[in-house]
């Protein structure tokens, strides 16, 4: 009888159970399928909107993208380029795409030079204008400088000692028309450009600065390493105007700012990036030109049509505009080169060194 009443209680208790499982049960399965209705219906008004999930998550995208290229499309109305059709502005590079190859900030050296050279030489004396490489923003800088700085002297179109002589040259050689130059109150402003981006633009256009000793080797350019030989590297010397051969491209812009490295503690001077002058010209013409103690304009000029005119020399250089999607873009950067040119250039120590100095980063590949 025992045994049974227990048996009895158990039954009792495992029917509550069951009514009070079945209780709970049926609401959350409601619950349940209301939320799935909800979801359906957003999911049917998205629809009927043409859009989607993933399509928000690209336009979230695509909204931050038009936020990286903020600054961009500021430099450009500060420039009066205003009209820009649908196709350019997708081409415009991003703040973060120029910052991860020059950085966010520009880089000028030899600003301790500026306080000396404004006590050494009187400002009716002074004369300040360009030297560097071909191809590294020489006739901007003069046509930004010309255009932006009022100085008691005068700003030259190039050093007194050749625009594209190297630094050696200076108190040693004379450019045409220079002859009453003083060279020691000139003050240059030595141009320098990112080396991937410099031998880029020189295969576009030379200006007879270079000297190949083949024609393939010409038409590989920059051709750092020869590309029909696979076995080992063999590098493709060139000719400098110089008249001094160099291993390569690469080597050949080496040697001439290793040059200029060591001969700009001898004066003053500043070293500009062309890159700060695109994406950041208004900052470092007012920085170079308090240097010499020059007066800034109240409205900043931008030089919008090729410094370099349009003469057959200087045929197909680029508008600032072209000039800003071309070094703001990471991937034309690397137009033209192998992965063993850029093997080649990650193991060349003195291109390690110019790098570092002037705060350039290197390609990915």
């Amino acid at each position: 009888m025992e045994e049974r009443r227990h048996t009895s209680i158990n039954n009792k208790t495992s029917k509550s159970k069951s009514k009070l499982i079945s209780s709970l049960l049926v609401p959350m399965l409601v619950l349940v399928m209301l939320v799935a209705v909800q979801l359906m219906h957003r999911h049917s008004v998205l629809a009927a909107l043409g859009l989607d999930i993933q399509t928000s998550s690209a336009q979230d995208n695509e909204a931050r993208s038009d936020n990286n290229k903020r600054n961009i499309l500021e430099i450009l109305n500060a420039a009066n380029i205003t009209s820009i059709n649908e196709e350019n502005a997708k081409l415009l590079p991003t703040w973060e795409d120029i910052a991860s190859m020059y950085g966010d900030k520009p880089i000028i050296h030899g600003l301790e030079t500026c306080e000396h050279y404004r006590n050494m030489v009187k400002p009716e004396d002074r004369t300040i204008g360009p030297a560097g490489l071909f191809n590294t923003g020489t006739n901007l800088v003069w046509k930004l400088m010309a255009d932006n700085c009022h100085i008691d002297g005068e700003t030259l179109w190039q050093a007194p000692w050749g625009k594209h002589e190297m630094a050696s040259s200076r108190l040693k050689k004379v450019a045409e028309g220079a002859e009453k130059i003083n060279q020691t109150a000139f003050f240059p402003l030595m141009m320098i450009k990112d080396p991937f981006s410099w031998m880029n633009s020189l295969c576009r256009h030379s200006y007879g600065a270079i000297s190949w000793y083949s024609e393939y080797d010409k038409k590989s350019c920059p051709n750092l390493v020869r590309r029909n030989i696979t076995d080992h590297d063999e590098t493709a010397p060139v000719k400098l105007w110089t008249g001094k051969t160099h291993d390569s491209l690469l080597d050949a812009y080496n040697y001439w700012y290793g040059v200029w490295e060591d001969e700009r503690t001898k004066f003053p001077h500043l070293t500009l990036r062309y890159e700060d002058l695109l994406f950041h010209g208004r900052e470092v013409s007012r920085i170079a030109c308090e240097c010499v103690g020059g007066n800034v304009t109240t409205d900043f000029h931008y030089e919008t049509e090729s410094a370099k005119g349009s003469d057959d020399v200087h045929k197909g250089s680029y508008g600032f505009f072209k000039a800003l999607l071309q070094y703001g873009d990471p991937a034309r950067r690397l137009n033209g080169f192998t992965n063993r040119d850029l093997q080649y250039a990650r193991r060349n120590s003195a291109t390690a060194k110019l790098m570092k100095e002037y705060a350039y980063s290197y390609p990915v590949f």
